[in-house]
């Protein structure tokens, strides 16, 4: 079985450490990144040595499944447990820590699977899954599978009447997750299914960012850190005005607040939100009124998804 330690530095040279075989050492405070990447590493060394092992212990992914996946779950290792299991796989993912922001990226963007921790504070995953199911999202019906830690047989029935269609119980194993992904990545890519992948609207770009961050300001830091924090002032209000200007059908006040919006967006990084409403702009020149309430709507669910990427991309850079 491989083993990955965690600890500090001074635990490291604790003797009680000593006659351990370690494939991977984590240090504390523990990264998420971090640990993924442990994870990853070595669960990908397993795959690669159970080669020679009997069939029934290898893993089924011949190849990459690559399905994107949104993963909701408030525990930080389960969470990289998760997606060190899923890089594995191929397979893409997006990590929120609560239901409501699981039902505002699940609203924004294309996924081909929910992962659903059940036990998570103020909306737990019955309720998170009731308004996913409620509200709709990019991808139409996605296929939800609850995470538990509770025993499958009593808790079965209930996720499947709450709108899931499988559940994992915790600790699940690499080939568990497999299976499971496989089975709903094959559903997702159906002939009935043939849109093509939604842009993730609360999607940022590195390399804009990357430049941007190599920018200083008047002698107050960086002036990556200082446009966002203007920006998320301003979006919300933007997106009022705009709301408002749409359901008064007034699309001459709806363009010009996307013209200056768009701009904004682009010059914090968020270049999938600024294209998005680049075509809201047109939309309301053209008069599609019903076409421009739609992606209005789509654009202000994406928001706090939006929001929360740059502010984990504005305390890096600070950091």
């Amino acid at each position: 079985m491989p083993l990955i330690v965690v600890a500090s530095t001074a635990e490291l040279d604790s003797p009680d450490l000593a006659g351990l075989e370690a494939r991977s050492v984590v240090l504390k405070p523990v990264e998420r990144s971090a640990l993924r990447e442990a994870l990853a590493a070595v669960l990908a060394e397993s795959a690669g040595a159970a080669g020679a092992a009997p069939a029934t212990a290898a893993m089924p992914a011949a190849e990459p499944l690559g399905a994107h996946v949104l993963l909701v779950e408030d525990e930080a290792v389960n969470a990289a447990v998760a997606q060190g299991y899923l890089t594995a796989l191929g397979c893409t993912s997006v990590w929120v820590k609560d239901g409501a922001e699981a039902v505002a990226r699940n609203a924004a963007e294309r996924f081909d699977l929910v992962l659903m921790d059940l036990s998570m504070p103020v909306m737990d995953g019955f309720a998170t899954t009731a308004l996913i199911r409620q509200r709709g999202g990019a991808a139409g019906r996605v296929p939800i599978v609850a995470l538990t830690a509770h025993d499958a047989a009593n808790f079965r029935e209930a996720c499947l009447a709450a709108g899931m269609d499988e559940m994992l119980s915790k600790p699940y194993t690499l080939e568990e997750c497999a299976r499971a992904v496989r089975r709903f990545s094959a559903r997702s890519a159906s002939p009935t299914r043939s849109a093509p992948r939604a842009e993730p609207l609360a999607g940022v770009d590195p390399s804009a960012i990357a430049g941007l961050r190599r920018l200083r300001g008047d002698g107050h830091g960086d002036l990556y850190s200082k446009l966002v924090e203007l920006f998320e002032a301003s979006c919300a209000e933007s997106l009022a005005q705009l709301a408002r200007a749409l359901e008064s059908s007034d699309l001459a006040a709806a363009a010009a607040v996307c013209h200056k919006l768009a701009s904004s967006a682009a010059n914090v990084g968020a270049g999938a939100f600024a294209r998005n409403v680049r075509q809201l702009e047109r939309l309301c020149k053209a008069g599609d009124t019903p076409a421009a309430r739609e992606l209005s709507q789509r654009l202000a669910a994406a928001h706090p998804a939006l929001i929360a990427e740059l502010s984990a991309m504005r305390l890096r850079a600070s950091a």
